[in-house]
């Protein structure tokens, strides 16, 4: 399982690369993506689509999702353990997720 790990108020970057068995890059052209981090209860915190300024965008030839969130949202998150994976939905509905991600929040001392 992979981890990162950010300071409270950090702004997040991470992208998802589409591979297939021969490591190919998958083509994303019409598929649409969802993401949810959630706290070690299952809550939901930080919830993103690929909709216009969502925090996903998608490079489909090259099997790119990335994603953002800007330092107002992490600041908004308390220091601990939250996990996230990214799901795309294909145009067909075929509907895959990535691995889940362990993300770490660390407190920040400069606020």
């Amino acid at each position: 399982m992979a981890q990162i790990t950010l300071k409270r108020g950090d702004t997040l970057e991470y992208e998802f690369l589409w591979k297939d068995a021969d490591g190919l890059a998958v083509d994303l052209t019409g598929c649409t993506a969802r993401l949810q981090v959630r706290n070690r209860a299952g809550n939901t915190v930080v919830e993103c689509t690929c909709a216009d300024s969502d925090g996903l965008d998608i490079t489909a030839l090259l099997g790119k999702v990335a994603w953002r969130e800007e330092a107002g949202t992490t600041a908004a998150m308390s220091p601990g353990t939250y996990q996230f994976d990214l799901e795309v939905t294909f145009p067909d509905g075929t509907v895959r997720s990535t691995e889940t991600v362990t993300l770490i929040i660390e407190r920040d001392v400069t606020r």
